[in-house]
Order: C-alpha cells, then structure tokens, then sequence
C-alpha cells in the first residue's frame, strides 16, 4: 500500500512538474510574443511618417513635373528627416530623378533594393550598396494612369539611423533586439557580443 501510494505520488509530481514546465515555456512564449510585437510597433511608428509621405508622392508623382519632384525629394533630405537619398526611379532601373541630382541617369537595376522592388507592391528591407555599406530601404510602386507601373518611388535610410532607433526602443522595453535580414544575417543588435 505504501509503495503503491509512493509511485502514484512519484508520478503525479512527474506529471505535474511536466504541466509546470509546459505552463512556464506557455507563458513565456506568450510574453516574447507580446514583447516582439511591441517592439514591431514602436519601429513602424518610428517609420509611419516616412511611409506616409512615399505613399503620397508616389500617388502624385505621374501629375508633377521633373523640377517639382526633384524639389520634393531634395526637401525630404534637406529636412534632416533622417533620408540619406530619395528619387524616382524608371522600370528598367534608370533613376529618371534624385534628390540633388544624384545618380540620375544611372541605372540601379543591378542593386539588391531594386531588384526587391520588382517584386509586387511596396517593400521595405535592408539592402547592401556596391561598397558594402547597409541601408533601410522604403520603395513604393508607382502608378501611371491606367495603372501602368510607371516606376518605384524610393527613400534610403543609413542602417545606423535605424540602429538608434532600435536602440532606444529596446532602451525604453529593456530587451535585447536582434534585426535580421532576408537571408537571415544579423545587420542589427543591441545585444552585447
């Protein structure tokens, strides 16, 4: 009788352990879940006016002359709004304008955020330049009339914009943040090596 009562006791405490574990891994799931979401908002509304604006000049770009846009885009660096370059560019991969004019008449086709930007509707991503500097990349089709894609209107961000935003965010959650690319590199951390 005893020993019959001990192994009901040994095994409903295994049982039992087995529930508490399964109940803790539970709720912590849920708690990164939920961690990871905040921190998913805080950074799109970090990047919520940027988008808005790309939105916007991308809808009104086929009616605005080249000067007007260029001025558009020259402002949106000129603002400090953390936009390192803006312009518009053509299907092929001509940037037809830029802000300041730069790299107009060059062909970007060959770049990793064009061609992410052919993929269907907006995009944005961590993209690698030639010289292997990292940008946040914010491209948004563009509509001509009778909804021809026309080109991609695009702003770039230097990464360590966005790596002090990160930074903050997992400042103010006291979380350790690791942001990883498409390929599954990490290009941000705020997690000490």
């Amino acid at each position: 009788m005893a020993l019959g009562a001990l192994v009901f006791f040994s095994v409903t405490l295994f049982f039992t352990n087995d529930a508490v574990d399964q109940l803790q891994t539970d709720v912590l799931d849920v708690a990164i879940q939920a961690r990871g979401e905040h921190v998913a908002l805080d950074i799109v509304k970090h990047l919520e006016g940027h988008w808005v604006e790309l939105e916007n000049l991308a809808q009104v770009m086929p009616f605005l002359d080249k000067a007007s846009m260029r001025d558009f885009l020259t402002q949106e660096v000129a603002d400090a709004r953390h936009v390192d370059w803006a312009a518009y560019v053509g299907v092929q991969g001509d940037v037809l304008i830029a802000s300041h004019r730069r790299l107009e008449g060059e062909n970007v086709s060959e770049t990793d955020w064009f061609r992410q930007a052919l993929l269907p509707g907006p995009h944005i991503g961590i993209s690698t330049t030639a010289d292997g500097h990292q940008l946040l990349v914010m491209t948004m089709p563009v509509q001509a009339t009778g909804g021809v894609k026309a080109g991609y209107l695009t702003f770039h961000f230097p990464l360590d914009w966005l790596g002090n935003m990160v930074a903050e965010v997992a400042k103010n959650l006291a979380l350790g943040i690791i942001v990883v690319d498409m390929r599954g590199d990490v290009v941000l951390s705020t997690v000490p090596h």
